[in-house]
């Protein structure tokens, strides 16, 4: 399953590039909307810090179906040189929806504000 889904979205022609897409499909109209809840500036970020973020999840998961990164929470214990390091990525950048459940860290993911992705 992971690895059809790696096929489907990783490489130069996958997430990343729908990310990029859409950002320029959305942009015009983020940059124009006087009601807009962040600053162009922020929208900016937040789609680097996805990108970022999508990137090493993708590197991660290919990693861990290779045997490259191990996949179990003893293994990445045990081996943390091994993981991806996303300490320079910030939840906090891709927003947090004025409040509204976004820009937290989620359960299982090292690495986001400081650390290593599993």
């Amino acid at each position: 399953m992971f690895q059809k889904f790696l096929e489907q979205y990783g490489g130069e022609n996958g997430l990343c590039q729908l990310i990029a897409e859409t950002k320029e499909m959305i942009a015009p109209y983020v940059e124009s909307d006087p009601t807009r809840f962040c600053t162009y500036e922020e929208f900016e970020k937040g789609v680097t810090a996805l990108e970022e973020f999508c990137s090493a999840r993708l590197d991660s998961m290919e990693g861990q179906l290779q045997g490259t990164i191990p996949s179990t929470s003893e293994g990445q214990s045990s081996d943390s040189e091994s993981l991806i390091d996303g300490s320079h990525i910030s939840i906090s950048d891709m927003g947090g929806m004025n409040g509204m459940g976004g820009g937290h860290n989620p359960g299982g993911m090292k690495g986001m504000d400081g650390g290593h992705f599993r």
